[in-house]
């Protein structure tokens, strides 16, 4: 896309990226989780509120902690479009696997390959911290999302659960064995989706 930077991002850009990713869920998920759950997400989770967790989380990143992890944003016309954040894996002993926590853009923006500018560009950063496999879980009932994991070359890797608001909420988890086996070549980058963390 032209016009369009990705780069680390910064404390001072917390607050767009708190309007992206409150926007970029509720628009999402509206019909993927139960009413009430849904409904104490529309009414308690601010951009203010989550600006305030990626503004702690860029801090803490740049102190060193995580040392192996990035954010970065896609700052274009308008200002920042969309985001994603990768770190260690949590259930990975091992210490090469990474996954994919968020991954962001405001719904105006989708189809313009933003989202897949973004997954590639953590993934390369990413591997360039040394990981090698590359995962994220999503709702499974999210189907646009998965489709863009699958065309980005994701194998269904098994399922999972996360929790909102009390409700137990299924996960599929996609993987790319080798994190260079993402396909970044592909016209299908082009769609775009959201992850499953809440910031």
């Amino acid at each position: 896309m032209r016009n369009m930077r990705i780069r680390v991002a910064a404390v001072d850009d917390a607050p767009a990226m708190g309007l992206v990713t409150v926007e970029s869920f509720l628009s999402a998920h509206r019909g993927q989780m139960p009413d009430p759950a849904f409904q104490k997400r529309v009414d308690e989770w601010t951009p203010e509120i989550s600006a305030r967790g990626w503004a702690r989380a860029i801090a803490e990143l740049a102190d060193g902690n995580p040392a192996r992890g990035v954010i970065l944003v896609a700052d274009g016309d308008g200002g920042i479009l969309g985001l994603v954040s990768g770190s260690a894996a949590a259930e990975d002993p091992s210490g090469a696997a990474c996954e994919i926590g968020a991954l962001y853009v405001l719904p105006r923006r989708h189809g313009q390959g933003i989202g897949g500018s973004l997954l590639c560009a953590a993934a390369n950063h990413l591997a360039g911290l040394g990981y090698t496999e590359l995962q994220i879980g999503v709702l499974s009932a999210n189907r646009p999302a998965r489709a863009f994991y699958e065309a980005m070359g994701g194998i269904e890797k098994g399922q999972g659960a996360v929790d909102e608001e009390g409700y137990s909420l299924a996960l599929t988890i996609y993987a790319w064995a080798d994190i260079t086996d993402l396909n970044c070549d592909g016209t299908d980058s082009r769609s775009t989706a959201e992850g499953t963390r809440r910031t």
